[in-house]
């Protein structure tokens, strides 16, 4: 059994929601944002935010909001 790299496993959930959710719109669900946030704890934000598509202001104002 491998062990997958964080960053990786929560991309494949990203591209899930994208591929699921019903309109562009949608907000990013609130487990989604939590798990990025705690990323920050060992990739840097802007690896994160490039890696899942997001934007580094997006992901700013996830952690000024609280998410995690």
């Amino acid at each position: 059994m491998t062990h997958q790299d964080p960053l990786c496993q929560l991309v494949e959930m990203f591209e899930q929601w994208r591929a699921t959710r019903l309109n562009r719109n949608a907000p990013t669900p609130m487990s989604l944002r939590q798990q990025a946030l705690l990323l920050t704890n060992t990739y840097p934000s802007d690896k994160i935010a490039t890696t899942l598509r997001i934007s580094g202001g997006q992901l700013k104002q996830w952690r000024e909001a609280g998410g995690a």
